[in-house]
């Protein structure tokens, strides 16, 4: 027996001239698992499933606020594309649109606003939805949002299971 555990082919050979059955040997091998067995391909079809990446744009002038949503997101299932103001947000969505958009109102190169319109106005830009937040709390400033394409209003300092809420009324979770 090698060090192993596993028979030595000389002695394999005495044990099964002798009529005693002789035990395996393993070897380690390399094997290519069915793709479907990790739900890339159904087992039914055996067709690619399609794999969208769920993307969330946040767009706020604070980094630790863009860090909260990135980690909430995570978790529900969103990769997030972050930007500090109106012209990052305009760059991240030319080059992939968004499922979903959380917009702080106050940015320091135009306001939210104005970004939630000229999303509106792109190829694509109708069917993302699109939650407003900001710590302006008047029924004026949420009437204007609206106005401007935004599906959704919160304010800063909203729950977590509210703002969940929020987003599950859209649909998307």
């Amino acid at each position: 027996m090698s060090r192993y555990g596993t028979q030595s082919p000389a002695n394999l050979s005495a044990l099964s001239s002798s009529g005693i059955s002789a035990p395996r040997v393993f070897k380690t091998v390399m094997v290519k698992l069915p793709v479907f067995l990790f739900g890339i391909i159904s087992p039914q079809r055996r067709s690619p499933v399609s794999l969208k990446l769920r993307i969330c744009l946040v767009v706020d002038d604070m980094p630790v606020t863009r860090r909260l949503y990135g980690l909430l997101l995570q978790k529900i299932g969103f990769a997030m594309v972050e930007a500090g103001s109106v012209e990052e947000a305009l760059s991240a969505v030319s080059t992939q649109m968004p499922e979903l958009a959380i917009v702080d109102w106050n940015l320091p190169d135009q306001d939210g606003v104005e970004f939630v319109k000229q999303l509106r106005k792109m190829d694509g830009g109708k069917d993302v939805k699109v939650i407003m937040n900001s710590v302006e709390t008047g029924g004026d400033k949420v009437s204007q949002a609206v106005m401007a394409g935004a599906d959704r209003y919160v304010y800063k300092g909203i729950s977590i299971d509210d703002f969940i809420f929020e987003i599950r009324e859209l649909k998307l979770i």
